[in-house]
């Protein structure tokens, strides 16, 4: 039955995306429900404190295209680095930007 599921994600998912999933279904299935809950809570500690300050600026943006775009420019470089990839160096710039 698991090879089924997997050869389904396997044709609507990039192989990232898939590996990520299928990280994930295997740990379920160990008895690891979150093993980067500690690390999780850590990081959503320190961005609440820069909430504020990122909507702010967020806020101050006057034209709307350019607001709404630098939102969506927040979410990706957010989702990106959230990856875990082991050479995030690439997203220092990304992160200072938002930051």
């Amino acid at each position: 039955m698991a090879m089924v599921k997997n050869e389904r994600l396997l044709r609507r998912h990039r192989p990232l995306q898939l590996l990520c999933r299928l990280r994930e279904q295997i740990l379920r299935e160990l008895g690891f429900r979150d093993i980067f809950k500690k690390v999780k809570d850590e990081e959503n500690a320190k961005a609440i404190t820069l909430i504020e300050n990122v909507v702010d600026l967020n806020d101050a943006i006057e034209d709307e295209g350019k607001r709404v775009e630098n939102l969506i420019r927040g979410i990706f470089a957010g989702n990106i680095c959230d990856l875990g990839s082991a050479q995030l160096l690439w997203c220092r710039p990304l992160k200072e930007k938002f930051s």
